[in-house]
């Protein structure tokens, strides 16, 4: 099963991030932690890196494309296309940042 790689949320006023390099190609085998994609934000430019080792099997949005924070970027599948393996912690920062994200787009929703 593939593993999917999400935009992060890089300072608690950042909603998007903009694709402004892909360090790998589809097909390609990545490394955990090995520099995956780079991203521009008004406030920070960062490396983002593969949240597990497999192959690169989908990217979802090119360069120059403009992202919401945590939303699906890029599939990893192991080689076996069996899921990636992660840890427990990652797992639970992504379901809390999965949870911040869906207060703030209610809190938008709000004041609009």
């Amino acid at each position: 099963m593939p593993t999917n790689v999400i935009m992060p949320q890089m300072g608690e006023s950042i909603f998007e991030g903009t694709i402004t390099k892909w360090m790998k190609s589809l097909g390609d085998r990545v490394e955990r932690d090995e520099a995956l994609f780079e991203i521009s934000t008004d406030k920070v430019d960062s490396e983002i890196p593969a949240p597990v080792s497999g192959v690169l099997s989908e990217l979802r949005f090119q360069v120059g494309e403009t992202v919401e924070i945590n939303t699906v970027v890029a599939i990893i599948d192991d080689e076996n296309g069996a899921v990636g393996t992660t840890n427990s912690v990652n797992l639970d920062q992504q379901v809390a940042n999965e949870g911040k994200a869906s207060q703030l787009q209610h809190s938008k929703s709000e004041l609009s």
